[in-house]
């Protein structure tokens, strides 16, 4: 049963004779994205406003959140569920003398009683060094975007309204963003941005509605939807391209919290053995590599470390896999990773035929040959696991 997490009916917002908001009608559901595009003027960030709850419309009405997994609509005035709410504006809304992490535990101090996200983790979350010291004036402007995001999610907000996320970001960032925003789907929150850079948050897209001179001209279901997770594997799969090798995409579907490489192996079809999984490391030295092992095997540290010609190695805290790789859990791949760590893969992948690994995000993996898999990699083989066999994470 779909879950409505906020409605507009019939909502027009005036400024004297001038109409912002033109009898808008919709209706968001729970862990889907919403792309809101239209030229300048023609009502974007009114409609953020209003669901935020920062502006009151002139007509219609506006209602977020509702009992949970019902279909009956909101029920909720959005300016008395704000804590609910996360809202980014053009603005950063951040003090420039301050740091991030002093910003953000300012903010956080304002949710209380709510179980806010820690500024640490909040900061890294988007990428960003919660050890860096100097104030949020002397960062670049995409920084300033990162660190105004980090304090949106600081709440953890279940509807989260992004005014022009991406504008003074690099590429790589708004990547990086696209992909953080793509794990909020999994934890069924909902997604309303707006961007004049279409090409880059489209793929992300469950629905695009596109708004003139305040009017809804059209709601259409968008490339996400269509496609599922394909979209967001695109960078794995144009890195292969670029190296002219034949690889296979196999989509599965995904059930919430399930990682095991053992239930993706059923899912697509191969043995578990064949199902490689994708793990970031750190040894004692901190140099941080990515060991590839049989779904079905358990890595050892200590051959890894031999491997690697360290004294030791361990995995990486789950909250700074996504900040290290650009990747969530059950999702991670050395194809198109933030950085080029070094990689190390079991000696087992040279058994098989073809061998599957993570496409960059859940429900999408890459079935290849182990030879194209190495060499795409730049990998070093080694034998990596222990003789006793238990479930990993995919």
């Amino acid at each position: 049963m779909t879950s409505i997490i906020a409605e507009c009916e019939e909502v027009s917002k005036l400024y004297g004779t001038f109409a912002a908001l033109r009898k808008v009608s919709a209706r968001l559901e729970r862990g889907r994205c919403y792309l809101v595009l239209g030229e300048n003027g023609a009502g974007k960030s009114t409609l953020l406003r209003t669901l935020a709850g920062l502006l009151r419309p002139s007509y219609g009405k506006v209602r977020v959140f509702g009992a949970d997994g019902s279909n009956q609509g909101a029920t909720e005035d959005p300016m008395e569920a704000r804590e609910r709410i996360g809202y980014m504006s053009h603005a950063t809304m951040l003090y420039d003398e301050f740091s991030g992490v002093a910003n953000l535990r300012y903010f956080a101090s304002l949710y209380r009683g709510r179980d806010c996200v820690s500024p640490e983790d909040a900061l890294r979350g988007v990428g960003l060094d919660p050890s860096l010291v100097r104030p949020v004036g002397q960062y670049s402007q995409g920084m300033k975007q990162r660190a105004s995001l980090a304090r949106v999610l600081i709440s953890r907000p279940e509807l989260l309204l992004l005014d022009e996320p991406f504008s003074n970001m690099d590429i790589g960032s708004a990547h990086q963003m696209l992909r953080l925003l793509d794990t909020f789907r999994t934890e069924q929150r909902t997604i309303v941005l707006t961007t004049h850079q279409r090409e880059l948050a489209e793929p992300l897209a469950d629905f695009v509605l596109t708004l003139q001179a305040g009017a809804v001209v059209s709601l259409e279901e968008g490339p996400y939807a269509k496609r599922g997770a394909l979209a967001l594997a695109a960078n794995a799969a144009r890195f292969l391209d670029s190296l002219g090798i034949v690889y296979e995409i196999r989509e599965y579907e995904v059930a919430p919290e399930e990682f095991s490489a053992l239930v993706v192996a059923g899912k697509i079809g191969l043995p578990a053995e064949q199902v490689f999984k994708t793990l970031l490391c750190v040894t004692s030295e901190r140099e941080h590599v990515f060991a590839v092992v049989p779904g079905d095997a358990e890595l050892d540290f200590k051959k890894l470390a031999a491997a690697a010609g360290a004294r030791k190695a361990e995995m990486v805290s789950l909250k700074d896999v996504q900040p290290l790789t650009g990747y969530v859990r059950g999702g991670v791949t050395v194809f198109g990773a933030k950085k080029d760590f070094p990689v190390y893969v079991d000696e087992k992948v040279e058994l098989f035929d073809v061998v599957s690994v993570s496409a960059g995000t859940r429900g999408v993996q890459v079935v290849l040959s182990p030879g194209d898999y190495l060499r795409a990699a730049k990998a070093t083989v080694a034998n990596l696991t222990k003789d006793v066999r238990r479930e990993g994470a995919a």
